[in-house]
This record gives C-alpha cells, structure tokens and sequence, in this order.
C-alpha cells in the first residue's frame, strides 16, 4: 500500500505556482551587466533576473530531498542536498559531487574552486570544471574544534590568498589555509553565535552579525573591533555593504525590518520596520548600485531603491505568494487560477508567465499601515472561506465574490481592475413566518404592531423585541456567510449563512433581491456549506450542515426536491455540463472499534445500491463478481489438463506432374467429379431450338450484381448510374423476350408490321435476300419480305445500339468507381443476326457509321 512519503509512478510533479523563495539565503550572480538572483524552493530552485524580477529558470528534476545551501558560479548552480551536491547548469542536472562523510551544510566558491563544509567538520574542495575533488581538510579531527560546534558562515578575505574566515556557534572566528591545511589565525572569542559574515569594501574589514543583535566591524589584520552597533529587534540575519562609494551598511532581523546604517556616523539612518511580513533571511546591495534585494520567510522577493532626501528606501519590484497555505483554490480560466489564503490575501496565479501573477488590492492599505505603524495583515479582510465567480460580466461589474470568516458580510470583486468591488452584501432583517408561509403556499396575516402585550399607547412593537431589550443584536447581524455562489449569467450572488437561510442579491447594484428560507422540513435548520446554480440558471442546490440537500426554483424561491444524505454536508459542486451533483460529508463517528474487528464480506447486492449513480462503463455483474472471485475461479478450473492441437505436416501433399498442385480435399474431389461425370440429368433432356439455346447462353453471360456490402461504399451519382443500368438490362432483356414471342407467333407480329409500317419503303425490299433474312425464315418461315423483316431488323438495329451505349457506360463505370463489376456482352441473337446484315446488306456503310456514332453520344 502506498504512503505519503513514495513518488508516485505515474504522476510527476510540473512546477510550483506561487512559491518564490523558501526561508533560506538566496545567492546573488552577476553575468556582464545583468544581475541573476537564484532562491531556493525546497526540493528545486529559481533564477530570477534582478532587472524584472522575470523567472528564467526552474530546476529539473527535482532532488531526492531538500535543499539546505545554495553557490553560483557563472551558469553552473551548486545545490546541497544531504551529503551529496547537486550540479546544474541552467536548471538542469548534469552531475553529482563525491558523496561525503557527513551532510553539506555550506558551500562557497572562490575563483574555480567550490568549498563544501560538513556537519562532520570537514572541508572539502572540487573543481568547479572537472568536478573532481581536489583536497580534503577535517577542523574536529586536527583538534580546532569541537564534534559538537557547527559552522554558521565563512567568506574568502579579499587578498587572502587560499584563506577562509569561518564564524561558529559558539562565538568563535577561524582563520584557515584550506591549500596548506593549517589554521592560520583563531580570533576573540564574541561571546554569541555568528549568524552572518560580510567584506566590506574595504580590505581586512569584514562586518559579523551576532545572534544579540550587535553588528562588529572587525579589522582581521590587526584583530580588533573596529565599531560596534546594536540592533535593537533581535539577531542579526545578514549583512551587506553598500558599494558605490557610500559608506551605508544594511541589516536584517527575524521580525521582518530591514535597518540602514551609516557608518561615517555611526548612526542608524533609516527604518524600513514592515519590509516583510516574516523574518528577513537575505539582504544585500547590488553591485555599484543603489539597489537592495531582500528575501523573506513570507514568500516575498523585493528589491528597493534608495533614492529619498532621509536616506531611506522604497519598494522597486516585488515578487510574491501566499506566506501562509492557501485556504480555496480554483481555475478562473484555463492558465489563471484563483487563489485565497490564511495571510488574508487574495491572489491571481498564472501558470504560463509569471509575471501575470499578482495580488486582487484591498485598498489603501500599505499607506494606512504606514501611518498607524502597524502591520498590513490587521487591516486586510478575515481569511476567505469560500468564493465564486463568473466571467460572463467580467467588462461590466463585479464577477467575483467571497465570504470570510467570522463575518456576516460578503464582498465582491472585480477581476479586470484586480482590486476589491464597490459593494458589500450584508443580509437584510427577515419575516421567518412570512417566508414559511410562502414557502408552504398559505396566505400569511402580519400580527397587528398594536396588538401587544404590555404596549405602552403609542408605541408600535419592533422586530426581535426581546432581543432588543436585553441590549444585544438581531439574529440577521450575528449570523456567519459560510458559502458563496454566483448565476451563470453573473447577474445574481448568492450566500449561504449559519442560520440556514439563503440571500439573492444583485451583483450591479448590490441590492438584496429575495431570501431561500422557510422552517424545516422545507427549509435548512444549519449552515450552509454548499451552494450551486444549475447550467441554465433555473435551479438552485444547497447543501447543509443538516444532513439535507434542496433543490431550489431559483426565480420563485420555492422548494422543489429533498435529498437526505444522512451526514453533514461540508462541499458541494455540480457539474454544470452534466448536471451531475459532487457532494462530500463528515459522518462525525468514530470507527476504530469495528475496523479493529476486521473486514467483513459484503453480499453482492449491497455493494452499491441501485438507485445510486456510478461511472463505471463496465457492465454491472462484471464487477459485481469480483467479490465472489475465488469461488468462480475453483468452480471453472478444468478437470482435464489441456491437450495441444495436432500437428500439421511439415510438407502438404501434392499430385504427380510438371505443374506442383495441391491434393484437393473431399469437397473439391467430389466438385470435381460432379462435373466431369458423363451421366445424363434430366434436365438437360427438355426439347430447345437454337433461339432457346442462344437466349439462355445470353443470360449466363449477363454481368452478375455486385453484393448488398459493396453498394454502401458507392458514390451517390455512381449508385444512381448503377440503377440506371440494370434498369435498362430489365429492358433489353424484356425486348429480347418480345421478339422471342414475335417469332413464334407471327399473327401478331403481322398486325404491329401492317400497324407501324403500311407502306414498305424501297430501301427494305433488297433485305429480304440477305443472310440475315435467310436466317429470320429458318427461325419464323412466316416473315413476309416487304415490311415485316424490314421492321424487324430496324428494331435489331435500335436494340443493338442501345447495347453498344450501355457497354460503353458500364466500361466507364468499371474504369471509375467498380473495378469489381464485370463487361456486359451483347445478346448473342443480335450479334448473330447482325454479322450477316453488316456483312451481305446493302445498307450503306454511311448508315452504319451514324448508327454507331449516335450509339456513343
């Protein structure tokens, strides 16, 4: 079973949205002219260009644990992490240093050498280039220190050639030759932790920071104290020398001020006591600039400027996050997400630049926490405990709305101008029985104000009198807004209170617009802690702290549906695509006892109740057998263990012969033989003329349908061609049975001849002697030579050609669309008939020609 602690296999961190610095000192690069500051993300780190503050780096992967020092050495990054530092360049790993006896608690690089040191007391250096170890060098093991003491800070002294100045705990101050391994020089004791090393401009001077709060200039050289300050609200947390020819020293305390000294004076100069809201844990000058860039444990990276007449500073750039967990979390847009936290904040977050990101304004609040010399988070509004919003009227008015804790107003907020709205929705003094009333559909008689007990002439009673007497506040004023919610259409705000009633305001004017109350079983007797409005804006869901959610007409405030869900009701979401309804529940009950019991096995039908909603696609008795698995398995285990099929021979047989063939099987043998058998059926005894015998043989050659399957693949005008034809080879052939007819009978053919044709042109009478005439006599003896055999090869003649087209478009047809469709032959009785007419006729071939030519168009 998986725990907290495992990576999950399948999931992979992206990035950290909001997070900008860790309370941990940040390192400062200077590339050229641009200035790069890199901050610390517990597993990962940032680059951030100093200019505009713009993220330019986010380290990949991520270390096995957190980070606990940070070095820059142009645009290599050394990250400690354990006993083992991390080495990358441009936010990605390219290799690991030796691993070391204890965990890597500095780090320092001097020229190209990187210096690690070790909670075990040693001193390591490596090539920042090869990254290899060049030398190693144990403080415990030669005595300089104890196991116990632990180093704090170390700076390389300018002209202090393969030197380090080590400050401990314990008040102590070293001076090493890391190249000879000997110490060169142990200082005064300080009586108090070191807790920061600076140089200062000037060489032999370096500035040490105490855990007491006093700042000593001390001149190495000679070891002596130089000057002494006193910082007056806690330890020192670093220090830094102004290095543009001013003599200014700034500091930084736990409780988030930031001091500037001036050291000609010996003065304190200037206060910045609100820097950060949590302790300052880096504050250094720029290099040649009047520019301090500072980094707390709020979450905050800020870089000041010194340009006012008193020698203060004011805020340049600011990059920040929440410093304290975010409370509700949700995307606005597809790259925006909204975000409220414990700190009192409310924030935008945008996941592609994040520049983007910033913090919705409460007013002027930094000005009046100035003025009144307090923090800023006392001024802001409570923690938000829950928000909606609507980006239909984003242009117009508020979209966005939030309640808070312990407070019975509910604010709005507009997204385009990033600040807080003009409104605030407060609820309205309320009828309970008249909203029962009409709740319930009963008319509803106002009590008569002068009808009271006790009144005293004149006096109208008021709402809530008994409360009002005993000095305190009407039940409308003391309720809590617990959830929001906000119409499709952005119109309308909804708040869910304590006292389980339900306001509509207006979003544009702020107005109260109707409340959602009536006394239980139709009403809430809890808070509301869920709210949701339906896709079409209709219907309005509410989930309380009673066990209950209702279904509310939005328009007429009237109940519509109840469901128990038998729990508290703490969340709620509807799905608006869907209208599918997400609701979570704290039952309150301690279920130690019977868990200790074991798990017991459930009968199949109560594993999920029918009338519940599941979003499994898997037919439900498949995974209702799962719990019966085991058994199904031991019932159909086979009682014979499978058999392997028999095997093919290697080699299929074949017949004797020039050409390899295959032995058929039974059926092709007895296919075979079948058609090869001289035995007579009687079918084939039935008597036929050669006209009989043609016509069937045309029939056999007519081409065969293509199958049902193959005509949904056609192209509509290829189908309608198709249609088309076997339409007219309906009709050839239905023609063809005409003349068989004609010919058997030829009183008939007598009376259409003498119908169609009365007078026998000239041209047909040399018809007569042709071949094609000779032939029609052998078939129908009774054809006379005038009119009757004229006309009926001219209707030979118009069959043939209406052949020759339909050849013509099949061949196209089976070209274009059907390469499955077989060529349509001609009748063979037409083709027949007709090879003596064009052979022996005395038709010109002038007539033949248009004949063939019409045919094609």
């Amino acid at each position: 079973m998986a725990t907290g602690r495992e990576r999950s296999r399948v999931l992979e961190g992206f990035r950290a949205i909001g997070v900008v610095t860790l309370p941990q000192r940040a390192v400062i690069n200077k590339l050229g002219t641009e200035n790069f500051v890199t901050t610390c993300v517990k597993r990962g780190f940032q680059v951030f260009d100093c200019n505009r503050l713009r993220l330019l780096f986010v380290s990949s992967p991520a270390t096995p644990r957190s980070i606990k020092a940070l070095e820059v050495y142009k645009d290599l990054t050394f990250a400690a992490c354990g006993p083992i530092v991390h080495v990358f360049k441009r936010g990605k790993e390219i290799a690991q240093l030796k691993r070391q006896q204890g965990n890597v608690k500095l780090l320092l690089v001097v020229g190209e050498i990187l210096f690690t040191y070790s909670s075990d007391g040693t001193i390591a250096s490596f090539d920042v280039n090869t990254h290899e170890e060049i030398s190693s060098y144990s403080l415990v093991e030669d005595g300089l220190v104890a196991s116990t003491t632990q180093a704090t800070s170390w700076i390389h002294p300018h002209t202090y050639l393969n030197k380090l100045l080590i400050g401990f705990d314990d008040g102590s101050l070293l001076l090493v030759n890391v190249n000879s391994k000997k110490l060169v020089h142990q200082f005064k004791s300080l009586e108090s932790t070191v807790t920061c090393l600076s140089q200062s401009p000037a060489v032999d001077v370096v500035g040490v920071g105490l855990a007491d709060g006093r700042i000593l200039l001390r001149n190495i050289k000679f070891d002596e104290t130089l000057m002494e300050l006193e910082q007056a609200d806690g330890s020192v947390n670093d220090l830094s020398f102004r290095t543009d020819f001013t003599s200014i020293l700034s500091s930084c305390s736990p409780s988030g001020a930031i001091h500037i000294w001036n050291l000609e004076k010996q003065q304190l100069v200037a206060s910045l006591p609100q820097a950060h809201d949590g302790a300052v844990q880096t504050c250094r000058f720029l290099s040649g600039e009047p520019l301090l860039l500072t980094t707390g444990a709020d979450n905050a990276l800020k870089v000041w400027i010194f340009d006012q007449e008193d020698g203060s500073a004011r805020l340049l750039r600011c990059r920040n996050g929440h410093c304290e967990p975010p409370s509700r979390v949700r995307f606005y847009s597809p790259h925006t997400i909204l975000s409220a936290g414990y700190d009192r904040s409310f924030r935008v977050f945008c996941t592609i630049q994040d520049q983007q990101s910033r913090e919705l304004s409460q007013g002027h609040v930094a000005k009046k926490a100035r003025k009144l010399d307090i923090k800023e988070e006392k001024l802001k509004l409570p923690p938000v405990v829950d928000f909606a919003f609507s980006s239909m009227r984003e242009n117009d008015w508020a979209n966005i709305i939030t309640s808070h804790h312990d407070t019975n107003a509910a604010y709005t907020w507009r997204y385009k101008a990033n600040a807080i709205g003009e409104h605030v929705l407060k609820p309205p003094p309320m009828d309970k029985n008249a909203l029962d009333a009409d709740a319930r559909g009963e008319p509803f008689l106002p009590p008569d104000p002068l009808a009271v007990r006790g009144r005293v002439p004149g006096q109208i009673a008021e709402v809530e009198e008994k409360r009002r007497k005993r000095g305190g506040q009407a039940s409308h004023e003391t309720t809590l807004a617990k959830s929001v919610c906000i119409s499709p259409c952005g119109n309308y705000g909804i708040v869910g209170y304590s006292c389980g009633r339900i306001d509509k305001y207006n979003m544009q004017s702020g107005k109260h617009r109707g409340t959602f109350w009536a006394y239980p079983p139709l009403g809430h007797s809890s808070s509301i802690f869920g709210l949701a409005m339906s896709g079409l804006g209709d219907e309005l869901v509410s989930g309380s702290f009673d066990g209950t959610v209702k279904v509310w007409d939005f328009d007429k405030r009237k109940l519509l549906h109840t469901f128990d869900i038998g729990s508290p009701v703490n969340q709620l979401y509807m799905n608006t695509e869907n209208s599918l309804l997400a609701v979570t529940s704290d039952d309150l009950q301690d279920d130690t006892e019977e868990a200790a019991a074991g798990p017991a096995m459930l009968p199949i039908t109560e594993q999920l109740l029918p009338e519940l909603i599941t979003f499994s696609t898997v037919p439900r008795p498949r995974w209702q057998i799962l719990a019966n698995l085991d058994t199904i398995k031991a019932r159909n285990k086979p009682l014979e263990p499978p058999q392997a099929p028999q095997q093919a021979p290697f080699f299929l047989p074949t017949l004797p012969g020039l050409e390899p063939k295959f032995v058929p099987n039974e059926e092709e043998r007895e296919e075979e033989e079948s058609k090869n058998s001289k035995i007579i059926h009687l079918s084939e005894l039935r008597p036929s003329t050669k006209f009989i015998k043609l016509l069937r043989q045309a029939l056999h050659l007519a081409p065969a349908p293509p199958p049902p399957a193959l005509l949904f693949t056609f192209p509509p005008p290829a189908l309608l061609l198709l249609i088309f034809l076997y339409l007219l080879r309906f009709l050839l052939l239905l023609f063809d049975f005409i003349l068989l007819l004609f010919l058997r009978f030829p009183d008939s053919w007598s009376l259409i001849g003498s119908a169609v044709s009365p007078s026998t042109p000239p041209s047909r009478t040399v018809c007569g002697t042709s071949r094609s005439s000779r032939l029609l006599r052998s078939l129908s003896p009774s054809l006379d030579e005038d009119g009757e055999l004229a006309l009926f090869l001219d209707m030979l003649i118009g069959l043939e050609r209406l052949r020759d087209l339909e050849r013509r478009m099949w061949l196209k047809l089976k070209v274009e669309s059907f390469p499955l469709v077989p060529s349509c032959s001609s009748s063979p009785i037409a083709t027949h008939l007709l090879a003596g007419q064009t052979a022996e006729s005395s038709l010109p071939r002038r007539r033949l020609r248009a004949h063939a030519v019409n045919s094609c168009t």
